[in-house]
């Protein structure tokens, strides 16, 4: 049997208020980054959308973990992701990432986001780097449906250098769609696979195969996602978790 990846997500009830935007919209793509504060998001894969030069964004995912993302450029954000200290011994975690739109049309984006994440605790450093190659179809005019794709690679490395950098690399394979069914509602659906590439070998992980789903209240200032992460495999036992495992991230854009 292949080996289950471990997924640790922190469950959390919240409740949060959505500010609408404007009336005003454009057309496709543009449409849809105006109207939406986490347009560069979807629950847990990217989309290859950016944010405009500028702007800037907070964003919260679970409470305890916060960062902040910047546009350079309307084709170019920088991010960076830590955990809160909310105890003494936690460790320190950082997650930097650059994302660049390579193309940029009325309906269609393509983009990749080169990724730095960084762990220290007691002396130790370590962590991941890689890449992520994200593609996003807006679907209508209004920008109202949106089917999104992602790949990401990411290779582990030890002891706060690249010296021992590890010979395969973690993958993550994902799908996803967002629809517009009112002014400040999305419906939104997810499906993300791992798995790994290595000496000359190639492996999906199908029991960590997870189906991610949920709401999202948003507007041109503030976004909140109610979602739920829901392992799908038949051979894994979700518990009293029918549901899923809830999932709350919040976003205000500045």
């Amino acid at each position: 049997m292949r080996k289950l990846s471990s997924w640790v997500l922190v469950a959390t009830v919240a409740v949060v208020l959505a500010v609408p935007g404007s009336d005003a919209r454009a057309s496709g793509a543009d449409a849809r980054k105006q109207a939406d504060a986490a347009v560069d998001r979807n629950i847990l894969l990217p989309s290859a959308e950016t944010i405009s030069a500028g702007q800037l964004t907070f964003n919260d995912y679970e409470i305890f973990l916060v960062g902040l993302t910047y546009g350079i450029t309307d084709d170019l954000q920088v991010s960076a992701t830590t955990l809160l200290p909310i105890v003494s011994d936690i460790p320190f975690v950082a997650l930097v990432s650059a994302k660049y739109r390579l193309i940029a049309m009325d309906n269609m984006l393509l983009s990749i986001q080169p990724t730095l994440n960084l762990a220290h605790s007691s002396g130790e450093t370590g962590g991941t780097f890689g890449f992520q190659l994200l593609y996003d179809y807006i679907v209508d005019d209004a920008g109202d449906l949106t089917l999104s794709a992602g790949l990401s690679a990411n290779w582990l490395f030890v002891a706060g250098t690249f010296d021992e950098v590890s010979d395969g690399a973690g993958l993550l394979l994902g799908g996803a769609v967002t629809w517009r069914v009112a002014e400040i509602v999305k419906l939104m659906g997810e499906l993300v696979l791992p798995g790994a590439i290595g000496g000359g070998e190639f492996e999906l992980v199908e029991q960590a195969l997870l189906f991610n789903y949920g709401v999202r209240f948003f507007g041109e200032r503030i976004a909140v996602d109610l979602t739920f992460l829901r392992p799908i495999h038949p051979d894994v036992d979700v518990g009293p978790l029918l549901m899923g495992i809830p999932y709350l991230t919040f976003s205000a854009r500045f």
